[in-house]
């Protein structure tokens, strides 16, 4: 090999590797800025918008004029749509522990953190995904899935127990989210208008659709809820990350 060739060789490698190391840390950035951005939005403008809302049911205890207390009710619905919005921009960033961990170890630590901070039993089992990574979406999918059912559970269940199940069985994944709480019936709500309806059923709906998914509720009052995720991934396209 000559000499130009060789040089020419050499300096194709060097400017591969700048690109891969180069590639890699505008990655880790990303990974990083956008866990940044989801703490803020969870930690710092969810508290200030959880902390403003109270401040303003807290007005509407007192004796207002009516036209000063219809302008307080604005701003407190108006704070309540806006705290909703920065709870699905915050769940609409991957989590980084997906990218570190994969999605059995994500899921698995974020149950158990849960339990822990809400105080209800939860158990967690899994067949068929040790070792295994599914395509980035579909990961986020599931965990945002199992991390809005366990967030309905909080704030409408008043569950004693929980469980979680997560199944991959040949080219279909399965996952299982299943409480002992009050329960509620699933016709008369889909039969509510819209607005009206648990938002965060609408949501998993629509995460659901993108993957082309199906996802079934089965509830009955005082006996709990089931929620049921398929996944085939024979059927699975590529879709935008959310």
């Amino acid at each position: 090999m000559s000499i130009a060739r060789r040089a020419s060789r050499e300096a194709l490698v060097q400017s591969t590797a700048r690109q891969i190391i180069a590639g890699d840390l505008v990655e880790h950035t990303a990974r990083g800025e956008r866990a940044r951005i989801a703490r803020e939005l969870h930690d710092q403008m969810g508290q200030s918008l959880a902390a403003l809302m109270l401040g303003l049911k807290s007005l509407l205890s007192n004796d207002v004029r009516s036209p000063i207390r219809n302008q307080i009710e604005r701003l407190h619905d108006l704070a309540n749509d806006l705290a909703k919005d920065v709870h699905h921009l915050a769940l609409d960033l991957r989590p980084t522990s997906l990218d570190d961990l994969g999605l059995l170890v994500a899921i698995s630590n974020y149950v158990e953190d849960w339990s822990s901070r809400w105080k209800i039993r939860a158990d967690f089992h899994s067949r068929g995904l040790d070792g295994k990574r599914l395509p980035s979406h579909l990961e986020t999918t599931v965990y945002r899935i199992v991390q809005e059912a366990l967030t309905n559970i909080v704030r409408h269940a008043q569950a004693q127990n929980i469980s979680v199940i997560l199944e991959l069985r040949e080219d279909r994944l399965l996952a299982i989210i299943e409480d002992d709480g009050c329960g509620f019936d699933v016709e008369a709500m889909m039969n509510t208008p819209i607005r009206e309806r648990r938002l965060g059923f609408l949501g998993m709906q629509e995460r659901v659709a993108l993957v082309n998914g199906t996802l079934n509720i089965e509830s009955t009052p005082d006996l709990g809820t089931t929620v049921y995720l398929r996944i085939a991934l024979s059927n699975d396209k590529e879709c935008p990350q959310r």
